[in-house]
């Protein structure tokens, strides 16, 4: 399945195309990326005309849409879930949803050491940070435990504490912010800097299920940094 994938959770905008097989895994075709916050609305478009270049193929040509819904960045958020849904919608395919925490966390668990228990956390800013907690079950894969949260570090690290003790959780390793590992060195986590990347989010739309452009959503978890005063 051809499918395009829209990553703008974070001050970074970035997509990529690829076939995503369930059986075979995913074939990167062309992806881009930059980093210039506050532009996404400007960056993404031209990107996706880009990268079907590069590949080789017509807008028509794709079967599905991939998007980061969040938790993050209000304005990168509203251009990449507003676009996947309008692109989607034209183009009468469907949207395989993903969150922000949870690409960061499939992109990596392979990669870190061995855990009992995997954070993924991404900056908020005004001093927060967007979280969640993973477990790794029998099959040795990690299974999300809460939903995405958002919260300062000090208040992410208790609750995470309070987990880690009822679990018997000897073992952590925390994904992304650095200042929520920080918070939780009574636990002396291990620590991977990380960020959600379009590339990541095509193999993980291989294990999600498509639904309809008008079933998706931004999880925003608060409202934006900048918003209009009522006289």
């Amino acid at each position: 399945m051809l499918t395009l994938a829209i990553e703008t959770a974070t001050d970074s905008c970035g997509c990529a195309i690829g076939i995503v097989n369930k059986t075979s895994g995913t074939e990167t075709l062309a992806a881009e990326r930059t980093d210039t916050p506050r532009h996404h609305a400007e960056q993404l478009v031209p990107q996706i005309q880009s990268i079907t270049q590069k590949a080789g193929v017509q807008l028509n040509d794709i079967e599905a849409i991939a998007v980061d819904i969040g938790p993050g960045l209000y304005t990168g958020l509203r251009v990449g879930v507003t676009t996947a849904i309008t692109m989607a919608t034209a183009l009468n395919v469907d949207v395989i949803a993903a969150t922000s925490l949870d690409i960061v966390a499939n992109a990596h668990t392979a990669s870190t050491a061995p855990a009992d228990l995997l954070v993924a956390a991404l900056d908020a800013r005004r001093g927060e940070v967007f979280w969640t907690l993973y477990e790794r079950n029998e099959s040795e894969t990690m299974v999300r435990l809460i939903d995405p949260s958002v919260a300062t570090p000090e208040v992410a690290a208790d609750a995470i504490s309070a987990i880690a003790a009822d679990r018997h959780a000897t073992n952590l390793h925390v994904l992304g912010d650095t200042d929520l590992a920080q918070a939780l060195t009574a636990l002396s986590p291990t620590s991977t800097s990380a960020t959600p990347q379009a590339e990541d989010l095509l193999s993980l739309a291989q294990t999600q299920q498509p639904v309809a452009p008008n079933q998706i959503a931004p999880l925003y978890l608060r409202t934006p940094d900048a918003v209009l005063s009522t006289p």
